[in-house]
């Protein structure tokens, strides 16, 4: 694919010397590096090599079509200014991608020393082999625990369930997204479903993102995606986070799911919240709206019941002895309704009383312990929540503000929200500012002193403010 012609100015070089071409190429590298940063080009142009100039055109070379692309999109100019440094002039600039086997080492010997010889590894393994082995080395790690057969089941989580079960029969969708908040169940489900299938490949957001890394920099972006595309069964745990992050991963990620959609092949994720609701990169945004999306809800007292009696059941297998009377059982499953990750947490206190006291925990003991609890397990105030309450005191939309709106009937709840954002939440300036439609921290800042100022000279707006987080704070619990 050609990019824009460059600039003739300068006398075009036509280096027909290996070693001169070489040099030229190590100039170029300098500039590209000292243009664009060391972390972009290490991660996108350490495989560029320059094979040739011939012709009018300056003839590159990548190890694989992804890497041509985001080149060509995003680093055209940088690299027609870096050649031009080098003494390199040439009306186009031309990017091919290499064949698998050959690897060029980058040109960077000094001036007068001949660069070495292009390197062709014997690549004769099975691609399919080479991409379930690096599967294998990327895979996360299974908890033992988190089975199908150990997850209790009620109305809060009934469909994500079912679901789940239908992933692993491979019938009716080839995406599925399973979203609730933390400690719900989530990887509870996608690990279980791993377990199962026997051939899945389940992978974190780290992992991921730690595969791709290390893939990008061993050359062997094309092997990864093929390891991903390859798996029968693909499990992304907290997908959300990789939505979210300004990198080339979310494009490689689009291409991998576009690719097993083809092929028939099925992918879960887990995502914190409903995939209308992420903000990232739109593209793969786009993508996951056409999932089958599952929510996870906090459990009812019913289920929270019987969680706590699931687990008290495993409990018991590693702890001989450890019994809770059934009034201690209803005060534990009573008090923390958020979800299975607090039930576990009390329980655990528990077993510590018991193992200290030497006495099982009786209803003095559980209090004492779901009083300590109660202040550490606070949920974290989210923007969307105070969002979404703001925008319900005043008729507005979330929509509304997060648009380029700026009536004073979208104006005013959206810089009392930016305002409660920053009290209310550790984020800062500039998150807060992008979670309102990509606004620049400065707006944000603008929005913050004015209420500040407000709420200080006008006792109404400080009520106002007041009944506002009071709801949001209900809105949490």
């Amino acid at each position: 694919m050609t990019i824009q012609p460059m600039p003739t100015e300068v006398p075009r070089l036509a280096p027909s010397a290996t070693r001169d071409l070489a040099c030229c190429w190590a100039r170029a590298r300098e500039h590209l590096l000292g243009a664009v940063g060391r972390d972009a080009f290490e991660s996108f142009l350490t495989t560029l090599h320059l094979d040739h100039v011939d012709a009018g055109t300056a003839q590159l070379s990548v190890a694989t079509r992804f890497l041509r692309i985001w080149i060509e999109r995003h680093y055209a100019a940088a690299l027609r200014d870096a050649l031009r440094s080098a003494g390199v002039t040439a009306e186009r600039i031309a990017i091919a991608v290499r064949s698998v086997g050959v690897h060029r080492t980058p040109a960077v010997s000094p001036c007068g020393a001949a660069p070495p010889a292009a390197r062709v590894e014997d690549r004769t393994d099975d691609p399919d082999r080479v991409a379930a082995e690096t599967a294998a080395g990327v895979r996360s790690a299974l908890d033992p625990r988190l089975t199908f057969e150990t997850f209790a089941l009620g109305a809060a989580n009934q469909a994500a369930h079912a679901a789940a079960l239908a992933v692993i029969e491979g019938t009716g969708f080839d995406l599925l997204a399973i979203h609730g908040e933390t400690g719900l169940g989530k990887t509870h489900l996608l690990q279980a479903i791993a377990s199962r299938h026997g051939d899945a490949l389940y992978l974190t957001a780290e992992q991921l993102r730690f595969g791709f890394d290390q893939a990008l920099r061993r050359d062997a972006a094309t092997v990864w995606r093929s390891a991903l595309i390859s798996a029968p069964l693909l499990l992304l745990d907290d997908l959300h986070v990789l939505v979210r992050i300004g990198h080339a991963l979310p494009a490689s990620l689009l291409h991998v799911l576009d690719r097993r959609a083809a092929l028939g092949r099925v992918t879960a994720a887990a995502i914190d919240r409903p995939t209308r609701e992420l903000e990232g990169e739109q593209r793969l945004l786009s993508r996951l709206a056409g999932a089958l999306g599952v929510g996870l809800e906090p459990p009812d007292a019913s289920l929270r019941r019987a969680i706590v009696i699931m687990k008290l059941a495993a409990i018991a297998e590693r702890h001989s002895g450890f019994v809770l009377p059934s009034e201690v059982i209803d005060l534990v499953a009573g008090a923390l309704r958020r979800g299975p990750r607090d039930l576990e947490g009390a329980l655990a206190r528990l077993v510590l009383h018991q193992a200290v006291a030497g006495t099982p925990p009786d209803r003095a003991a559980a209090e004492r312990v779901i009083g300590e609890m109660a202040g550490a397990l606070r949920p974290p105030v989210r923007i969307d929540i105070i969002q979404q309450v703001v925008a319900r005191r005043y008729g507005v939309t979330v929509t509304d503000m997060r648009s380029a709106r700026r009536t004073a009937a979208v104006l005013r709840p959206r810089q009392m929200a930016m305002w409660l954002t920053r009290t209310m939440t550790p984020k800062s300036l500039p998150e807060i500012g992008r979670r309102f439609g990509g606004r620049d921290h400065t707006t944000v800042l603008h929005a913050v002193e004015k209420y500040e100022r407000l709420r200080r000279d006008d006792p109404g707006v400080q009520a106002e403010l007041d009944a506002l987080a009071e709801a949001i704070e209900q809105e949490v619990l």
